[in-house]
């Protein structure tokens, strides 16, 4: 699947299809203390959220996916 972004800020922008149609929405807002959190949104269902990323400067970076939380693992794969 060829998608591409809409700004070339992949923090903030839109992922479209090749004919256009808007597939996903990633906003992340600048904070530059704390916690940075990454939000997904599914442009096929009303912008509903999709997944999310909470970005920590001192420890691990968190995944969600739909209301699960992944880890990245040293292999490539995820699990929850």
């Amino acid at each position: 699947m060829n998608l591409s972004f809409s700004k070339d800020e992949p923090r903030n922008t839109i992922l479209t299809l090749p004919d256009g149609r808007p597939l996903y929405q990633i906003e992340t807002p600048s904070n530059f203390i704390g916690t940075r959190v990454t939000r997904i949104k599914n442009a096929a269902q009303n912008y509903a959220d999709t997944g999310m990323i909470e970005w920590h400067t001192f420890h691990s970076t968190n995944i969600h996916v739909g209301q699960r939380l992944v880890e990245p693992h040293k292999a490539g794969m995820f699990s929850s």
